[in-house]
């Protein structure tokens, strides 16, 4: 494209204007009156440098969405009505206030392509001014302390609320006090019975175990002298005062806790002393997180240990303590695989079912007994990945002895044994294979698969060592779908299933019907990542139904396993609208409104303010709400699609302070109208919820809210479909496509990315930034889209 200069355009003409500044979000439809970001007013100018430094500093004000808390893993304790926030209640012994917070700031407004959600993060980090104790990068979190002078778990209670009430956080949550978790029994125990049930005679036959390979446990610290494990140590590492031991770090055990643990995974073995671990050869890692007697520690101190561990070499990570509920350990887990790395945590000895929560990037373990029965005091549940022998386990003690312990302490290092004999019989094998060989080796416990009692069974090393030297099979997993009467719909059987040497998967095989004569083909290449789908027609009229399929891999299979097919009339499903155009984003109309008390008939008022929102999860503040500019007497409308991957029986959820009613199509589905209580500020929230059949597609959404006085939320969460319940992300919401122009970058957000990008267009004269399709690029073209941009579309 030619560039055609027929103007000069200099540096001289940028000034600052102590004006309200247009908004740069919204594309849909523009409010009636300019929208500020922040009171500072705006740079302006025409040169295409200082326009564009002059553009971020605009965009990095107030003013787009707060996307709200993603609460954490371990909730607060829950009011019978009352929403989601409630006070943190500590349980001595177990899990104790600290006097300090650890607070994640929302990633995704770090890592927005919107300037304005990257303004926010900036907001919430400054926010934490003055109160930071410590921050860890790698993870971005904050250590924070809570105020002085309140009485015990006042402050940290006083604080969160504070701090989740902006919406700016992924957590706010204690940095709480936590214990190991063993039982000590009969010292003249001198049996290791755990050795034969999982096993490792049979992995010792393919191998000892590696001397390159680091097994590292967070804990009290090691007995450095102990005949079992002295002479396979590597440098440690001293939480508390974040020092290696290289450069003085202690690492002697102050507890006697964590000798028992080191021994559990790897006690030297063949040395003719004592016992040995399950890895008789691997190097033994000591992360000391604890100076107190009691073997007590913080949540961050147990979590740097296992980062550090991470980031020095070790494979195979565990911490034996109590608080496996705690978020922040999902958070260094996943820090932990990505450094090629897993860490497993103990599920706890207080026998409570783990259903909450379901960490991705952390194997949970619990204890089993000689019998392959859960032990009577191990914690269970939809959170824990395996069971591990945890009764009666003979390992290493301070002094150079040897006691028999119990407890998801034990089970937890036994475990870690396992994986370390893994990547010693394959070093070449990533965090993640290491990980499905451990949970598919196992010897399955309870329901069939990976069950919400046992997970995937008791280890099994003996099996695991052998699929880890290869060949390692290709395990088809069994599926369960919802299917309407006469209709088609694609089933992703690869989804789940696994090929455990890291190749690929084929699908070699099908049922050409069905048990009940419904049809099955392949449609090759048509899923996610390119998979292969079986789309499956099923009958005219309802009941069960199944069919097969078989699996490669590329050096283990076939593996052949069932589909299960629940068909149900469609009658009863609602259609979708599935409308030819969309953008991302849900439309928002705010309306001001005269002392609320129940929502209004909106179609008879006329908004103040229209904008777009990425999603709807705003928690309760006393501030503004969300983008209207008020705090009180506002009125927000919610329009757009939500997009349903399959058919299904979905609830819906609006959690409000105020009023809400949400809608899916013309049909009323969650009505939660009404005032609110106005304090205190963690108990103000109220969700109700409803239940909707719908078709797969894109169906119409509308969330109407209101808020009268005080604190003001609106969360919209979804479950069913193969979900469990969850905060509709963004990825779920579309709306009408509009015509936007200054939209440069298809973002479906005005803002300055969009500045950026026709800039660099413009100077290299690339067609796109013909904006007024003359044929050149030129200064007319400029001018256009400084127009456009600064009218919003």
């Amino acid at each position: 494209m030619p560039i055609r200069l027929n103007q000069s355009f200099g540096l001289d003409r940028l000034s600052w204007e102590p004006t309200a500044c247009r908004p740069m979000i919204g594309l849909a439809r523009q409010p009636r009156g300019p929208r500020r970001f922040g009171s500072r007013g705006c740079w302006r100018g025409v040169s295409v440098g200082i326009l564009t430094a002059g553009l971020w500093m605009l965009a990095s004000g107030a003013g787009e969405a707060r996307a709200g808390l993603i609460p954490p893993a371990n909730e607060p304790v829950k009011g019978t009505e009352r929403g989601t926030l409630a006070l943190y209640v500590e349980k001595p012994g177990d899990m104790e206030f600290s006097g300090f917070l650890t607070v994640r700031p929302l990633q995704e407004h770090r890592t927005s392509a919107s300037a304005i959600l990257r303004g926010r993060d900036a907001a919430a980090r400054e926010r934490l001014a003055g109160k930071v104790a410590r921050y860890f990068p790698e993870v971005d979190e904050y250590l924070v302390r809570v105020p002085s002078g309140m009485a015990r778990g006042e402050g940290e209670n006083a604080l969160a609320s504070e701090l989740i009430s902006t919406g700016d956080y992924e957590y706010v949550i204690p940095d709480w006090i936590v214990y190991p978790i063993a039982i000590p029994n009969d010292p003249l125990y001198n049996s290791q019975w755990h050795h034969p049930k999982i096993g490792s005679p049979l992995a010792w036959d393919y191998t000892l175990g590696s001397t390159t390979i680091i097994s590292a446990s967070t804990d009290t610290g090691i007995d450095v002298n102990h005949p079992d494990l002295a002479a396979h140590r590597v440098p440690g590492f001293h939480a508390p005062s974040n020092t290696a031991e290289v450069n003085g770090g202690p690492v002697t055990d102050v507890n006697g806790h964590g000798t028992h643990v080191a021994g559990c995974a790897a006690a030297i073995g063949n040395n003719g002393v004592g016992v040995t671990g399950v890895n008789q050869r691997a190097r033994i890692m000591m992360a000391r997180v604890t100076d107190s007697s009691n073997g007590s520690a913080s949540i961050s101190n147990i979590l740097l240990g296992a980062r550090w561990a991470a980031d020095n070499n070790a494979k195979a990570i565990g911490s034996s303590y109590s608080g496996v509920s705690s978020s922040t350990i999902q958070t260094s887990g996943a820090y932990i695989k990505g450094k090629g790395a897993l860490y497993l945590y103990a599920a706890g000895n207080d026998n409570v079912n783990l259903s909450t929560f379901d960490y991705p990037d952390v194997i949970v373990v619990g204890a089993s007994d000689s019998g392959d029965n859960k032990a009577g005091f191990s914690a269970y549940g939809k959170a824990v990945d395996v069971f591990s022998p945890g009764v009666n386990i003979l390992s290493t003690v301070v002094g150079g002895g040897y006691q028999s312990w119990s407890g998801t302490s034990m089970a937890t290092p036994v475990a870690n044994g396992v994986i370390t004999m893994i990547w010693s019989a394959n070093p070449s094998l990533t965090a993640t294979q290491v990980e499905n060989i451990l949970f598919y080796s196992c010897d399955d416990l309870g329901s069939p698969g990976n069950d919400d009692t046992f997970g995937w069974g008791r280890v099994n090393v003996g099996r695991a060592v052998q699929w880890a030297v290869g060949p390692a099979p290709a395990v088809a997993v069994a599926d369960t779908a919802l299917a309407l009467t006469g209709l088609a719909r694609a089933v992703d059987v690869l989804a789940n299933d696994v090929a455990l040497d890291g190749g690929s998967i084929l699908i070699t095989g099908h049922s050409a019907t069905s048990v009940r004569g419904g049809t099955i083909v392949k449609s090759t290449g048509t899923g996610p990542e390119g998979r292969d789908l079986l789309v499956y027609t099923a009958p005219g009229t309802p009941g069960a139904d199944s069919f097969t399929y078989t699996i490669q891999g590329s050096s283990g299979g076939p593996s052949t396993t069932t589909v299960s097919i629940s068909v149900d009339s469609s009658a009863g499903y609602q259609d979708p609208a599935n409308p030819t155009s969309t953008q991302p984003g849900v439309d928002v109309s705010y309306y001001d409104l005269v002392n609320p008390s129940v929502l209004p008939d909106f179609s008879l008022l006329t908004p103040y303010k229209t904008d777009v929102m990425p999603r709807i999860n705003f928690q309760s503040t006393n501030g503004v709400y969300s983008t209207s500019e008020r705090h009180t007497d506002v009125g927000a409308v919610y329009e757009g699609y939500i997009v349903l991957g399959e058919p299904a029986e979905y609830t819906f959820y609006a959690n409000s302070d105020d009023g809400s009613k949400l809608h899916i199509g013309g049909t009323l589905v969650v009505n939660n109208d009404g005032l609110k209580s106005a304090s205190p500020l963690w108990k103000s929230m109220v969700e109700k919820s409803g239940k909707i059949k719908l078709k797969e597609g894109a169906h119409r959404i509308r969330v109407e809210f209101f808020e009268h006085t005080g604190s003001a939320g609106l969360i919209v969460s979804v479950a069913g479909g193969g979900m469990d319940k969850v905060v509709v992300p963004a990825s779920m919401f579309v709306r009408d496509a509009v015509s936007c122009p200054a939209d440069f970058d298809g973002s479906g957000f005005v803002d300055a990315e969009d500045f950026s990008a026709f800039v660099a267009a413009f100077e290299s004269g690339d067609e796109s930034a013909d904006f007024d399709g003359s044929g050149f690029v030129d200064i007319e073209d400029y001018s256009a889209f400084i127009l456009a941009f600064e009218g919003g579309c």
